[in-house]
């Protein structure tokens, strides 16, 4: 996820295909632990979101990764890489 318009995307596929069910997968820039579990929250979130715009919660998962799988290196070199590091992802998990 990028944007709020990517967030609704993932909304309006849901709602069209009830039987799909996702993990969303919470990552985090910028440091080697995850002391406040900020990756964890920014997934709940997205939860949270998808589950008060009537999606059922059993359809949603949600877990925090840290920055335990960075697509740059930490310390990222510019602020680019700061951003795709700190993201969220959504796993197809039935459909």
């Amino acid at each position: 996820f990028t944007s709020p318009r990517d967030l609704r995307a993932v909304l309006v596929v849901l709602q069209k295909n009830p039987k799909l069910a996702i993990e969303i997968q919470g990552h985090l820039c910028c440091m080697p632990n995850d002391r406040l579990d900020l990756s964890t929250q920014r997934a709940k979130a997205i939860n949270n979101f998808l589950v008060a715009n009537g999606i059922n919660e059993k359809r949603l998962t949600y877990k925090g990764f840290g920055s335990t799988m960075p697509i740059y290196p930490i310390p990222e070199k510019d602020e680019p890489q700061r951003a795709a590091n700190r993201r969220v992802e959504v796993m197809i998990v039935s459909h």
